[in-house]
């Protein structure tokens, strides 16, 4: 797969890249690589896992380039949508200015602050995304959404049973934090599921 990676670069810059190097994966399973080569740009290549995943995410970095904010850019994309190739925007991350909360797990409020941007994950936006990914989507995303609600499903019986937690961290192995049973991140996975339901039919 990094082969696809390295042929889209080449076909990018006109280079081969002289160094590729796998960064951390952030909660999801699409893996990052950076390449480089002298008096190339870096680039950051992603290798997807799901064409439907990588279209959506295609289409919000249009969307956020066209409003110009300040996130990656992508600069190429192969023909099959499995990978694409992003700017580099570099190594420091939101993560590391909660690094003190994080070993000691006493959070100053500034730590408090940050850490509620550093991509947790509130299950209750989950029926906003199926019903949107799913209207683009139809039948097609069925089976993606269904396999997102497998977790949930794991979730609601550990812990606080048939509920599931305020929000997540949205790294592995995804623990849960804040209040241990929160009824809109319930009511919204309910709804996608009927959202499943009413496709499938």
């Amino acid at each position: 797969m990094e082969s696809a990676l390295k042929d889209l670069y080449r076909a990018h810059t006109g280079h081969t890249p002289h160094s590729v190097e796998e960064l951390p994966s952030s909660g999801s399973n699409r893996r990052y690589f950076r390449l480089s080569a002298p008096g190339c740009p870096t680039l950051v290549g992603v290798l997807g896992t799901i064409v439907q995943e990588n279209d959506a995410f295609l289409s919000f970095d249009e969307h956020f380039a066209s409003k110009q904010l300040p996130v990656p850019r992508v600069v190429a994309v192969a023909p099959d949508r499995m990978s694409y190739l992003q700017t580099d925007l570099g190594d420091t991350l939101l993560f590391h200015a909660i690094e003190k909360g994080r070993l000691t797990r006493v959070f100053s409020p500034e730590e408090r602050e940050l850490a509620l941007h550093q991509g947790p994950a509130r299950p209750w936006l989950m029926g906003f995304y199926a019903e949107a990914y799913l209207k683009v989507f139809g039948m097609s995303g069925v089976g993606y959404i269904d396999r997102m609600l497998i977790g949930f499903e794991d979730e609601m019986t550990e812990g606080c049973i048939a509920s599931l937690s305020q929000l997540y961290d949205g790294n592995p192995p995804f623990r849960g934090r804040g209040a241990v049973s929160h009824a809109t991140n319930v009511a919204e996975v309910l709804r996608t599921v009927r959202l499943i339901k009413r496709f499938s039919n």
